[in-house]
């Protein structure tokens, strides 16, 4: 039996397979994707939904992806956020998104926000509007503990963010 060759470095004793050429890559070679990468996107395309890569895949393939959904990422970390609890202004819309998004069971209050702003990104928009955000506890077996499941509501829109910073700015409503 012939030894399996690294696509990568040429050495022999490759024991792991490129999830997309196929080709053999050593574990000093091989490029792989943690289980929570790509964890915002709703569905993962076939490239994504591997987790080894020889590094010729990984660079043609993987990492345009990595790049476009880090900065997806920092498109929804600007996405402005409107509670339905405390907005008492109203919002200077330019459109609104019909479909309204949700996020269930998510551990962090934080991540279920950001969750929906990337939603909201995602799609073109620059807002989230009419967002709730509510808690659930949940206790386990021996009721030691408890911890808290996040669950968030929001429709995506786009705001004037000029006009909406001339509200702030001047304290008027509109």
């Amino acid at each position: 039996m012939s030894e399996l060759i690294c696509v990568s470095c040429q050495k022999s004793k490759a024991k792991l397979t490129c999830a997309l050429c196929e080709e053999p890559v050593c574990k000093n070679c091989v490029q792989t994707l943690p289980l929570d990468s790509f964890s915002f996107l709703e569905k993962k395309s076939e490239v994504l939904s591997h987790s080894t890569y020889c590094g010729a895949c990984y660079d043609q393939n993987v990492a345009p992806e990595m790049d476009a959904y880090e900065e997806l990422m920092e498109q929804a970390r600007e996405v402005e956020i409107f509670f339905k609890s405390t907005q008492l202004r109203s919002i200077p819309l330019i459109t609104r998104s019909k479909l309204t998004h949700k996020v269930v069971d998510c551990p962090d209050r934080d991540e279920a926000v950001l969750r929906l702003a990337f939603f909201a990104a995602q799609n073109g928009f620059n807002a989230m509007i009419e967002v709730d955000v509510v808690s659930e506890k949940i206790k386990n077996k021996s009721r030691s503990y408890q911890q808290l499941k996040w669950d968030a509501v929001g429709v995506a829109a786009q705001v004037d963010k000029e006009k909406l910073a001339r509200m702030d700015l001047l304290g008027n409503k509109g």
